[in-house]
């Protein structure tokens, strides 16, 4: 499996290939506009400035949406590693109680007392 890269130099065009993982590519727009999207629901779940959010996403295009989408909406994404046991110290249930836990549907399944659809 090949790792996430991220392409381009300079001020590349919405075009332009930003990220290529496996046999997906997307686009720096494409990649901007799920960003934002995604930003502006974590803000509206109410996500604030230097406020924790954790991310429990295997590596992939959805993880680097996910971690722009974190610092544009002003958080500071906590990484967490979809394959740590729920019950273990790196798991979403130890979040502040302001904090936000951003994952994927099979990591969200093992937290989901906590989790709010994203």
């Amino acid at each position: 499996m090949r790792a996430c890269a991220v392409r381009g130099a300079g001020a590349p065009g919405a075009d332009a290939v930003a990220l290529v993982f496996e046999e997906q590519s997307i686009s720096y727009g494409a990649l901007n506009a799920d960003a934002n999207r995604l930003a502006h629901h974590l803000i509206g779940l109410g996500v604030r400035p230097d406020q924790p959010v954790a991310i429990c996403v295997e590596r992939s295009p959805a993880m680097v949406v996910g971690l722009l989408a974190i610092l544009k909406a002003g958080g500071a994404y906590v990484p967490l590693d979809p394959a740590y046991p729920a019950n273990g110290c790196g798991s979403c249930s130890t979040m502040p109680a302001r904090g936000c836990c951003f994952a994927t549907p099979p990591a969200a399944r093992r937290w989901a007392p906590r989790q709010s659809p994203i």
